[in-house]
């Protein structure tokens, strides 16, 4: 930024920062290299793992404020192409978060997907081979499939339980459905098959 301004370029250059994944590290009960961490921190599909802040900021194009809309990493690259008058591709299905900060884009039913995966890659042209869990989060409901399908699915209502405690699949089966369908749209990973 001091660079930026050194320059002169502050007003001509959007900048934006964003964050891989979150790292709440806590005492937990996974120990991971001789530290204890949470078992919702970094590669985890709870919030403490997932969610990170993505910051823009353009002076003269995007007001300061703190925004809670849920936006990826995918809404960067169409963000930044419309900001250089360039339009975006069909195939990219991020959002302007330019458009979001001034107002002109609603993204309040907006489904949010992830993915997490073991550490090391085993096939790079197979994702699915590495595939821990499926994530969508729409509105204030966060649902959590595991590819290992003898673990059970996770349903939270994030704003009345932000540290995803209490398990909701029970109760709402159809919410269940309706975020599993989100998610298989997105992306349905075949099953493996035991080599």
């Amino acid at each position: 930024m001091e660079y930026l301004e050194k320059k002169k370029l502050t007003d001509n250059t959007l900048v934006a920062f964003i964050v891989d994944n979150g790292w709440v590290q806590e005492t937990g009960p996974v120990p991971r290299n001789g530290v204890w961490f949470s078992d919702k921190s970094k590669q985890s599909p709870y919030d403490g793992g997932l969610r990170t802040p993505v910051i823009l900021t353009w002076p003269g194009r995007i007001n300061p404020e703190r925004r809670y809309e849920l936006v990826s990493a995918i809404d960067l690259a169409p963000t930044i192409l419309r900001a250089c008058g360039v339009e975006p591709p069909a195939v990219m299905t991020g959002a302007d978060l330019i458009a979001v900060a001034g107002g002109q884009l609603d993204l309040k039913d907006r489904p949010v997907f992830g993915e997490v995966y073991v550490h090391s890659e085993v096939a790079l042209n197979d994702p699915a081979r590495s595939l821990l869990y499926r994530v969508v989060r729409q509105g204030e409901w966060k649902l959590i499939l595991p590819f290992d399908r003898e673990k059970p699915a996770e349903l939270y209502h994030v704003s009345k339980d932000p540290t995803e405690e209490i398990n909701l699949t029970g109760e709402h089966p159809e919410r269940v459905k309706h975020l599993t369908g989100l998610l298989d749209q997105w992306w349905k990973p075949r099953e493996i098959v035991a080599e």
